[in-house]
Order: C-alpha cells, then sequence, then structure tokens
C-alpha cells in the first residue's frame, strides 16, 4: 500500500509540474525576435534581433 501511495504522488507531482510549465510556456512575452522573452539561449547568442 506504501508503494502505491509513493508511486501516485511521484505521477501526480509530474503532471503537475507538466501543466505548469505548458501554461508558463503559453504566458511568454511574444516578440517579433526569435528569443521570446529567454534571457541567454544559443538562439538569442546568435540572432542580431535580440538586444541583450
Amino acid at each position: 500500500m506504501n508503494q502505491d501511495l509513493i508511486v501516485f504522488t511521484i505521477i501526480g507531482l509530474t503532471v503537475s509540474l507538466t501543466v505548469i510549465s505548458f501554461i508558463k510556456n503559453l504566458r511568454t512575452k511574444k516578440t517579433k525576435s526569435g528569443c521570446g522573452g529567454c534571457t541567454g539561449c544559443e538562439i538569442s547568442k546568435n540572432q542580431f534581433s535580440c538586444k541583450h
């Protein structure tokens, strides 16, 4: 019984973190550049339109 509780807890946490990150992805600021509001990815370093 304890193993089932632990497994269901892990699955519940995984699903909730996935939903939270999906919602955060939908709420990102849409810009004309390819950055999308991120600060420090490889795309923003290679594009001239991103102002970092």
